[in-house]
């Protein structure tokens, strides 16, 4: 079941953004491909774009979709020239015969702003859409219509096999983990991590500055080195990383809290190019599962010697996100 806005026909596949119904025959069409979802979808990922992952490991897409002008170019908007976003009501086969991955099992999917990312049962990552911010990790900044195989790279600009088990879209960035517990991000403000570069107020350099993407899978080796992640998620423009012995690690923008690491340097909120501990849960509470929103975060925790599991929240509750019957935000858990 699905309910919200449906300006790009990703809700209801037989209303026009004006609410009037489309002729019976037409709308009785759409339930042809829609009963392909009955019964046998495994996950959705969401936005204005929507993938359902089948038991089968094949994909369905609909809603807003990236296509060749030359193939549809009636009630569409032009994004780049040749290529334009449409609003696809019905669910279609992503991959296929059609564009040769028909074979292709796909075990993962994420949605971000206006791209999608999914990784098949080898740990092969696939990616396709717009590709403004990089966040396609294929080296450059064009659209692709179909999925298109994700090339990893060591310190040494080499080619490596990965085997990637999870990956999270949000945005323009995207975070992965791979079998060994090693964390990728690529996209938006990505090409900052590692790299700790403050101005003479303490501020992070370059978050909100061209330059700060990161067109490769990118290893985040600082401080995650020396742990084994089992859980990625990502935010708009920041990550987060749950480790095997229960810790939360956070970086990227702190604008809002999100990074949930409080005060630093001469009690300022301060955006960190590398992972920093979440501090709040280290004596108490073990991490049980994350997830992150645009500009905020929310973990399940289990207080230590008991099994009593609890929900904290941090970062922007400007919608009542938080869950703290507040709109204020909040830069620790």
């Amino acid at each position: 079941f699905m309910c919200g806005q449906n300006a790009e026909n990703q809700i209801h596949p037989a209303l026009f953004e004006d609410d009037t119904p489309e002729p019976v025959e037409k709308f009785l069409d759409h339930f042809v491909h829609l009963n392909k979802l009955q019964d046998i979808t495994t996950s959705i990922a969401t936005n204005d774009t929507l993938l359902a992952l089948l038991n089968d490991g094949k994909v369905l897409q609909w809603g807003e979709t990236l296509w060749n002008t030359l193939e549809d170019e009636e009630n569409n908007i032009v994004v780049d020239e040749g290529q334009m976003f449409s609003s696809i009501s019905s669910p279609f086969y992503r991959f296929s015969e059609e564009n040769g991955l028909e074979d292709v099992i796909i075990s993962r999917i994420s949605v971000g702003a206006t791209f999608a990312v999914a990784i098949d049962i080898r740990g092969n990552v696939y990616t396709w859409g717009y590709n403004d911010h990089g966040q396609l990790g294929l080296n450059d900044r064009e659209p692709r219509l179909e999925p298109t195989l994700v090339t990893f790279y060591d310190e040494n600009n080499k080619k490596i096999k990965v085997f990637i088990k999870e990956v999270c879209a949000n945005g323009n960035n995207v975070v992965a983990l791979d079998d060994k517990g090693r964390v990728y991000v690529w996209g938006e403000c990505q090409a900052l991590v590692g790299k700790e570069q403050r101005d003479r107020f303490g501020k992070v350099i370059g978050y909100e500055n061209e330059g700060t993407d990161q067109l490769t899978p990118r290893w985040v080796k600082q401080v995650l080195d020396y742990y084994k992640v089992k859980k990625v998620s990502a935010g708009q423009c920041f990550n987060a990383a749950l480790t095997e012995e229960g810790s939360i690690y956070t970086w990227g923008t702190n604008l809002n809290g999100e990074l949930g690491i409080g005060l630093q340097d001469d009690k300022k909120i301060l955006s960190s190019t590398v992972p920093r501990r979440v501090e709040y849960f280290v004596k108490e509470f073990e991490v049980l599962d994350i997830e992150c929103g645009k500009a905020h975060c929310i973990a399940l925790v289990r207080k230590k010697g008991t099994s009593q599991n609890l929900v904290f929240s941090w970062g922007s509750s400007s919608y009542g996100q938080g869950g703290h019957g507040d709109k204020g935000a909040r830069i620790l858990p």
